[in-house]
């Protein structure tokens, strides 16, 4: 399975397929002929609804995770720097396709930059 060749449990695979498919990102289909396939072209979809539609979203630090709770948030200096570095980085990941990553592998694979990934144009 697609979970053990990159060291995913299944149950963990199959809830971000999950999230997925309810983002409309994925559609899925069950059944002897079924599997998971993108939903709109690779390059409609951008890392950012990727990032966007997981739970967890995207946090570059914990105490930007929704709920969290820091013992020194009050006298915290340096957590607005990651609020703003956050949205930065989300904003520019909402322009970068599946497709621009997919191109970018192939390229580098080319480069023999990343010899073990696979990337297929």
């Amino acid at each position: 399975s697609v979970g053990e060749k990159i060291g995913i449990p299944t149950s963990f695979l199959g809830n971000i397929v999950h999230e997925l498919v309810q983002a409309g990102i994925l559609k899925s289909q069950r059944g002897v002929h079924g599997g998971v396939q993108l939903a709109r072209s690779s390059k409609e979809i951008t890392i950012g609804q990727v990032l966007t539609a997981m739970d967890d979203g995207m946090n570059l630090v914990e105490c930007m995770s929704e709920g969290s709770t820091c013992p020194i948030e009050g006298n915290c200096d340096i957590r607005s720097f990651w609020s703003i570095t956050h949205e930065l980085v989300l904003a520019a990941l909402k322009h970068i396709s599946l497709h621009d990553i997919q191109m970018y592998m192939h390229a580098a694979k080319q480069k023999g930059i990343f010899t073990h990934v696979s990337s297929h144009p």
